[in-house]
């Protein structure tokens, strides 16, 4: 109960019963009306939707900059969280026999209300509180949960879906509902309920990078090492039986992962425990081996017992036997040898075969006697098919392939796929024609092998001319992306000589277009040698649908390349050969060819663009101004490479009016006076882009007009830099975006030799120009200077006293000689010390808070 309060009377030393007339209804025990006005207050406080779920999902994080912000706080809401939880827990001891009520019914009947109906603006708006209502009221959280799994479209089956996982993504709205269960996952006695639940949600596929799943929630509670819950070692193994009975697919998938035996280390993320329940108090730590030997047991007794063998769960076990024992390894091989006495499709035995080869021949299996009875299992269950029996050659560039000698090398495992593939083809090709090359090519993935190998097997033109007729056949049907490989590979290893009358056969059958497709896919230099006879119009048809490797090409061959495909307008393909080898490729081209790229910079990523221009940067031909303007079309390409834009850099810092440009480029306006003609854009969409990297550049420039090449800072030279590019920035209306884009440019300054900072002739500057948005801007540009702050859980604000601490110094050294310098660093030491107050306050919030 609450003390009673006491008044100091004047005069007197000790306190006395105060006289106020409502001191008489204070009461030294909680009463029933002071409940009541707890759970009104708990009831209106979290039935607050969030306002954020207004917004776009790809914009919720941004929800406070969009003002879309609950009106109470979320640590209001983890205390009434926590609150519902000590009435829950502890409110049957300290009020019920008082009061005559039920605490715990109450805190039950608030959360049930709370969550009904549990419809997704509710999982949504609750998803940080979901763990202490749990735990405050447990019984009636898994009656919601499993009310609203009953229904037609659970709501709670739509939160378990695949997240964005950037770093600006909406965040995973999954991991309130799985914390919640994992919370209730400690009491054995609601282990079987809360496992079923995670099995319903299981049966979702969840394809992303999250950690919190409901399989890997639900593989933690059964983890024979470690697992996450308080109940016994027979408690799990009942509740394993009961999911295997009820989900026989998840029981499958959590049966065998109990099963295996890793063979190295394997690391477990820990649950959420709840706070104030006892349930998991002494768990949570590695059992007793004994414990864990009778629940892998256990394990394998229900996979090696699974009454519905095929070649899924028979494969998922082969792929398991590295982490089996001996024992259950010769047991798994018994089911292997009776699946494959019955009769089985062609297609299960490939797919078991498969699966076989890929697992089971690794260089430590080889050896065992396990490797033997899977080989005498894969001749017994080779498929009848032909083509089904040796597709899994043409698979993959690199099948996987069984060598009873573990010390081939990589040349001799090449001949011999090679000659095993050649073999199975000759035989396909004599047996089945074309439908065995047919079947190769649409459930392979390694088509251009079909075409590498069929020269071998064809004799002269006459016998390749139907086979290129068939592969252009199949390129109409079904489009070009499996059989253009094949063609393209066949005509690479055929004589060049044969090509000429080849296309003359092809363009009586196919026309035009058939004859076209044989260009675009033969070799290109013979190509370019047949175009020669060709009309214009073909030529350039060609050139707007050839592509080309980044493979190792002559000077003359990457000449040839991005003429053509600059005429064609198609710089983004010319990039891919030119960037296998930039010093190859001629000036003049490189030049016209960057200024092709810089106009469809939106539709690539800027890779192979730092290279162009550390080759041209070589190149004394070019001019430093056109080196500079070409740096500044790819800026955003170049800033974060290695070559950065040292042109543009120098460029900068050298010519005011360049600087002044910049910032007129970045930003409006604030007179009504217009800019000249030449500094205008009409093109609204350009003024934007060139108004971003505009202002990105300033950002991003670091080097301080006036400095030399070994970084020492001429200060005359920098005062009428300054001076300079404020006068212009003033006669085009942008005297407070200069000012505060110079400040940033400031920031960068170097030491002075005694380590004092900012050096002599930046002070001198600073000091001279004496303006608010250069202070302004140099602030700025000292906290980015920070960089991405990393921070330990709890740790506080010792890193930001560091930082005021650093620049208080700073600013008593040179106080006396530079007062208004000296009163820009105290303001960045005052701005660390508030932010130290602010973690500190953070920090003692986590400790609170632990979970959330």
């Amino acid at each position: 109960g609450a003390r009673r309060k006491r008044w100091a009377q004047p005069g007197s030393r000790r306190g006395t019963e105060c006289s106020d007339p409502t001191a008489a209804r204070r009461t030294p025990f909680v009463t029933e009306a002071d409940l009541d006005r707890v759970f009104l207050v708990a009831e209106y406080v979290l039935s607050e939707n969030d306002p954020a779920l207004e917004l776009p999902e790809s914009e919720q994080w941004m929800a406070a900059v969009h003002g879309k912000l609950r009106d109470h706080s979320n640590v209001l809401r983890r205390g009434i969280g926590e609150t519902l939880i000590l009435l829950s827990v502890y409110g049957r001891r300290l009020f019920d026999e008082r009061l005559g009520g039920n605490v715990e019914s109450r805190v039950s009947d608030l959360v049930r209300k709370l969550l009904s109906p549990l419809d997704m603006q509710r999982l949504l708006s609750f998803e940080a509180d979901l763990p202490a209502l749990a735990e405050a009221a447990p019984q009636a959280f898994l009656e919601a949960i499993e009310a609203d799994l009953r229904g037609d479209e659970p709501s709670v089956l739509e939160v378990m879906k695949p997240v964005d996982s950037r770093i600006f993504g909406a965040g995973c709205s999954r991991t309130g509902i799985l914390w919640a269960l994992e919370c209730l996952a400690w009491s054995p006695e609601l282990l079987p309920r809360v496992v079923e639940i995670l099995a319903r949600l299981s049966c979702r596929t969840i394809d992303d990078d999250w950690v919190d799943t409901p399989r890997n929630t639900l593989l933690s509670l059964f983890r024979f090492w470690l697992p996450e819950t308080a109940a016994s070692v027979e408690q799990r193994m009942r509740t394993l039986d009961g999911l295997v009975e009820r989900y026989p697919a998840i029981g499958w998938s959590v049966s065998l992962c109990m099963a295996r035996t890793p063979r190295t280390s394997v690391v477990a993320f820990p649950n959420y425990r709840p706070q104030w329940r006892g349930d998991p108090s002494s768990a949570g730590r590695p059992i007793m081996l004994d414990e864990g030997r009778r629940f892998i047991r256990k394990s394998r007794d229900i996979c090696l017992s699974w009454p519905m063998h095929d070649e899924k769960t028979l494969g998922d076990l082969v792929e398991s036997l590295e982490e089996l024992d001996d024992e259950t390894r010769d047991a798994v091989c018994d089911l292997l040898d009776r699946w494959a006495d019955e009769p089985q499709s062609d297609q299960a035995k490939e797919s078991f075969r498969e699966r076989i080869r890929r697992c089971t021949f690794t260089d430590g299996f080889r050896a065992s006697t396990t490797a033997g009875r899977m080989r005498r299992a894969m001749a017994k269950i080779e498929p009848a098919d032909l083509v089904v029996r040796h597709r899994w050659l043409f698979a993959s560039l690199w099948p996987h392939y069984d060598l009873d000698d573990a010390d081939s090398t990589s040349d001799q495992i090449a001949d011999r796929i090679h000659a095993q593939r050649q073999g199975a083809l000759r035989t396909i090709w004599r047996e089945r024609g074309f439908n065995g090359l047919n079947g190769l090519c649409r459930y392979g993935n390694a088509t251009h092998v079909v075409g590498c190998l069929m020269p071998e097997i064809l004799s002269g033109t006459q016998e390749a001319v139907p086979f290129v007729r068939w592969c252009l056949d199949k390129m109409s049907e079904s489009g070009a992306q499996r059989y253009e490989p094949c063609l393209e590979s066949f005509l690479s290893r055929l004589d060049p000589g044969s090509l000429p009358t080849l296309t003359g056969e092809v363009g009586r059958t196919h026309g035009e277009s058939g004859r076209f497709r044989l260009f675009v896919s033969m070799p290109y230099r013979i190509a370019w040698a047949l175009l020669e006879t060709e009309c214009d119009t073909f030529r350039e048809a060609y050139w707007e649908k050839v592509e080309f490797d980044a493979g190792t090409n002559s000077a003359e061959d990457v000449h040839e390349m991005v003429d053509g495909l600059l005429k064609a307008d198609r710089p983004l393909v010319a990039l891919k050969p030119a960037s296998h080898n930039w010093d190859a490729v001629e000036t003049s081209r490189l030049t016209k060819l960057l200024h092709a790229l810089a106009g469809v910079t939106k539709r690539f990523d800027g890779s192979g663009i730092p290279g162009a221009f550390e080759s041209l940067d070589r190149r004394f031909e070019v001019t430093v101004e056109e080196k500079a303007k070409l740096e500044f079309m790819f800026f955003r390409a170049l800033r974060q490479s290695r070559y950065r834009v040292p042109n543009l850099a120098r460029q900068m810092v050298s010519s005011p009016g360049l600087y002044a440009e910049a910032v007129i480029r970045a930003f409006p306006r604030r007179n009504r006076g217009d800019d000249p003609p030449e500094l205008r854009i009409d093109d609204a969409e350009q003024r934007r882009d060139l108004a971003m990297v505009a202002r990105d550049l300033l950002q991003w420039l670091y080097r301080i007009p006036g400095s030399d090449t070994r970084d020492a800072i001429d200060g005359e030279k920098l005062t009428a830099w300054l001076a300079e590019v404020r006068a212009l920035c003033v006669r085009y209306g942008r005297a407070e975006a200069g000012d505060l884009s110079i400040g940033t440019l400031l920031s960068h300054a170097p030491h002075d030799d005694d380590g004092r900072w900012p050096c002599r002739p930046v002070c001198e500057a600073l000091e001279w120009m004496s303006s608010g948005e250069v202070d302004r801007g140099f602030i700025i540009g000292t906290h980015n200077a920070r960089g991405v702050v990393t921070r330990n859980p709890g740790e506080g604000g010792d890193q930001e006293r560091a930082f005021a601490a650093k620049y208080c110094g700073w600013a008593q050294q040179i106080a006396y000689e530079y007062p208004h310098v000296g009163s820009i660093l105290e303001r960045i030491a005052e701005g660390y010390d508030h932010d130290s107050v602010r973690q500190d306050t953070n920090a003692n919030l986590q400790h609170r808070f632990p979970n959330w």
